[in-house]
């Protein structure tokens, strides 16, 4: 239930968010991005309905998507909340690393070793290179969250309070994933990493907010 509505959220946000201005670079950034989350959480929750191979594959996949809504992250705040284009050598290296992380993750066992059923889900049992995953994953997005946040000198009003909403969105986001994926397993309790990934759902929800109260992100609806 909680992924039927996760995912519902997920559709509606970013379906609307692209129709209110489909020429917006970062609405169709925004939109990649919360799709490309979606996929990853699904690919990760029916990996627990199949035995055999499929759920290495079903993990692997949920992994590479991962890096792929990172991805869009970066190219995200690119144009928000207004074109921020970074050295055009940061952006191709930033692709290229998002290509190679992704087909290592997908297609190797450098990132997820191998997985086993157990009594709370799928436990993965990582790769030589999995610091590699994380490392990604940790430079893109503080990266994307420092350029913001520098944009805001000079900001109007509104576009300040786009920037709160978005690295308030992802710093909660976040924070659950260095609690529930990281933090708690060392410590053995690994029956709770659903609510690290579930998490994003609290960014769904600022971004809900910000578009119908404040018409963010270019967003106009009528109501």
């Amino acid at each position: 239930v909680v992924v039927a509505c996760l995912t519902l959220i997920g559709l509606l946000l970013s379906s609307l968010v692209l129709l209110s201005n489909k020429k917006s670079k970062s609405n169709q950034w925004l939109f990649l991005m919360i799709n490309l989350g979606i996929i990853a959480i699904l690919f990760d929750y029916f990996s627990n309905m199949f035995q055999g191979f499929v759920p290495l594959i079903f993990i692997r996949f949920a992994y590479g998507f991962n890096i792929l809504a990172t991805a869009a992250l970066y190219s995200f705040t690119r144009y928000f909340p207004y074109k921020n284009e970074a050295k055009k050598i940061i952006n191709i290296s930033f692709a290229t690393c998002s290509i190679v992380v992704f087909l290592l993750t997908v297609f190797s066992g450098l990132i997820v070793g191998s997985v086993e059923h157990v009594s709370w889900g799928v436990q993965v049992h990582p790769g030589s290179f999995i610091i590699l995953h994380y490392l990604f994953l940790a430079i893109a997005i503080v990266y994307s969250l420092v350029r913001v946040t520098l944009s805001c000198h000079g900001s109007s009003k509104v576009e300040s309070l786009k920037i709160r909403f978005m690295t308030g969105g992802v710093s909660i986001f976040v924070g659950c994933q260095l609690i529930f994926n990281i933090i708690l397993p060392t410590i053995g309790i690994q029956n709770l990493y659903f609510l690290g990934d579930y998490s994003i759902l609290i960014f769904y929800c600022l971004v809900t907010y910000a578009t119908i109260k404040h018409h963010l992100f270019d967003v106009r609806l009528t109501v």
